[in-house]
C-alpha cells in the first residue's frame, strides 16, 4: 500500500520544525532506499541513476541552507522529491521536532532550530540555572534508561 506523504491538495501544507546538526548529511544510499521502498511518490522522471544524483545534489544544497539557519520552502525546489528526501532523512535520524498542519498556507516549509535555540528553549522551560541545565538533563536521561 502506498501512503502519500507530501502535499495532497493545493490548500494543504505542513511546516516542519527540525534540528539540523552540522554532522547531518544525506547519502545516495539513503536516496536509493527511499526510491526502493515504494512508500513515497516520486514524480518528474527522477527514477534514474542520474535523476537520483540530481535529487541528492539539490537536497544537499538545501541542507546547507538549513544548517545556516535559513527556512526552506518546497516551492523553491526544482524537484519536490528533494524536499521529501530531506524531511524523510531528518525523520529517520529523529531530528524532526514537530510537524504542523498549516492549512490555507499552501506552502510546505522546513524551519531549522540550532543548538543555541534549543538551549534557549530549555532555559525558558527549566527551573535550573544556566550552569546546571545540561548536567540535569543528562542526569534525567540517564535515570530513565534501564
Amino acid at each position: 500500500m502506498k501512503i502519500k506523504s507530501d502535499f495532497v491538495t493545493n490548500s494543504s501544507s505542513v511546516t516542519f520544525i527540525v534540528a539540523v546538526p552540522d554532522s547531518f548529511i544525506i547519502t545516495l544510499m539513503q536516496v536509493n532506499k527511499l526510491f526502493d521502498s515504494k512508500s513515497l511518490d516520486f514524480y518528474s522522471g527522477t527514477d534514474t541513476p542520474e535523476g537520483r544524483e540530481e535529487l541528492l545534489k539539490e537536497a544537499l544544497s538545501y541542507v546547507d541552507e538549513l544548517k545556516n539557519g535559513k527556512i526552506v520552502h518546497q516551492e523553491d525546489f526544482n524537484h519536490r522529491e528533494a524536499f521529501t528526501i530531506i524531511t524523510e532523512c531528518l525523520r529517520e535520524r529523529d531530528l524532526e521536532i514537530k510537524s504542523m498542519d498549516t492549512n490555507g498556507d499552501s506552502d510546505y516549509k522546513i524551519i531549522p532550530v540550532n543548538e543555541e535555540m534549543i538551549i534557549k528553549i530549555i532555559k525558558q522551560m527549566s527551573n535550573y540555572n544556566s550552569e546546571d541545565i545540561m548536567t540535569n538533563i543528562i542526569n534525567k536521561i540517564g535515570t530513565n534508561k534501564k
